[in-house]
């Protein structure tokens, strides 16, 4: 087997296991009013179905909030999430919530870090195998 054949098949590997992953956080988002409250700040009714721009809103949202708490407000506790202003789609989120997320929604974190690892991976074997060519 060539090269070629081994990256196309990590290309697959990769797509699939992105897809997975994305699958996953996505249910988790679909299925939690808990976490709809927290960012939309009203009463979402449980029959109400959210688009994939407001499911990749939300999995942005979380990404920044996650990176956020883990280079700054894990070590310093007085830390403050949209200090100068308030988040332009999601206007319930602050402090609090904030940290309720990243505490009570771990299995979302990691869901959403697995697919932007393989998403990353994804694009970075295409280009190896354009390279190639």
């Amino acid at each position: 087997m060539d090269i070629k054949d081994y990256l196309v098949f990590s290309f697959i590997f990769s797509l699939i296991f992105f897809g997975i992953f994305h699958q996953l956080a996505s249910r988790i988002i679909l299925k939690s009013i808990d976490l709809k409250e927290k960012l939309y700040g009203n009463k979402i009714c449980e029959n109400e179905k959210l688009d994939i721009v407001n499911i990749q809103a939300i999995m942005s949202v979380i990404t920044v909030i996650n990176i956020q708490y883990f280079l700054y407000a894990r070590k310093n506790p007085q830390y403050i999430f949209f200090k100068k202003r308030k988040h332009p789609l999601f206007p319930a989120l602050d402090t609090g919530a904030a940290i309720y997320i990243v505490r009570n929604y771990r299995k979302l974190n990691y869901y959403i870090l697995f697919q932007g690892f393989f998403g990353l991976l994804f694009l970075l074997i295409g280009v190896v195998f354009i390279l190639l060519n």
